[in-house]
């Protein structure tokens, strides 16, 4: 039996997913970044976007938002503010608050506080969106 990666996804309210991977991709805050059997000790900040397991001829999907990744000992440890599945992500919810938050947003200087939340919160909206648009 070949060896895998043991990986896991968590949040602070559940335990997304435990099992094994071939190799996995993930979108840390500066690209994406992808990981296989006897990888070097590596650890960054997530950014948003999607975490890709692949598994023998399986491949699963979840959508996540900021936090940190760790692979050390090929245990890939992903530790995300947020997580969705596409199944739990609305295009039309999403489009609606896309519509909101820029017409809330007008006006505003981008570099208060509040124009660098708008930014924030616009960035997780688009990174979803693309993620239910694959």
């Amino acid at each position: 039996m070949a060896k895998k990666i043991i990986c896991s996804i968590k949040t602070p309210e559940k335990n997304v997913y435990d099992g094994e991977a071939d190799h996995t991709v993930i979108e840390a805050h500066d690209g994406k970044r992808g990981f296989l059997i006897n990888h070097t000790p590596f650890i960054t900040t997530l950014g948003n976007g999607e975490v890709r397991i692949h598994n023998d001829d399986n491949v699963r999907s979840f959508y996540v938002e900021g936090g940190i990744v760790e692979m050390l000992d090929n245990r890939l440890s992903v530790l995300a503010e947020n997580s969705y599945s596409k199944e739990q992500l609305n295009r039309d919810e999403i489009n609606g608050k896309l519509i909101s938050l820029v017409e809330t947003s007008k006006g505003k200087d981008p570099l208060s506080d509040e124009g660098n939340r708008v930014q924030s919160e616009l960035a997780r909206l688009k990174a979803r969106k693309m993620f239910i648009s694959k």
